[in-house]
């Protein structure tokens, strides 16, 4: 009767010992996802920084075509585009 009851106490420490090891694996492996998802979310952050950075836009802008207006010309209430723009006004 000893003998069967230390026979079930060494099966019952041998399976918690490999419930504990694959959880330990487990745990291992999911620490390490979280850590490359968050080293993914700083190189993201910093692209989005670089991105939007007025340096950036002002390329961006430049590619596009975009400039800076020659002249800017401001309407009253009454004036409309094509007089605006043949130089007569109200």
């Amino acid at each position: 009767m000893v003998l069967i009851s230390v026979i079930a106490a060494a099966a019952l420490m041998v399976t918690v010992a490999v419930g504990s090891s694959l959880w330990g694996s487990e745990l291992h492996e999911l620490e390490n996802a979280i850590s490359q998802l968050e080293e993914e979310n700083k190189v993201t952050q910093e692209k989005i920084v670089q991105g939007t950075s007025l340096t950036a836009l002002y390329e961006i802008r430049e590619e596009l075509g975009f400039a800076k207006p020659s002249r800017v010309i401001y309407m009253g209430d009454h004036t409309s585009v094509a007089q605006a723009h043949n130089g007569a006004s109200n």
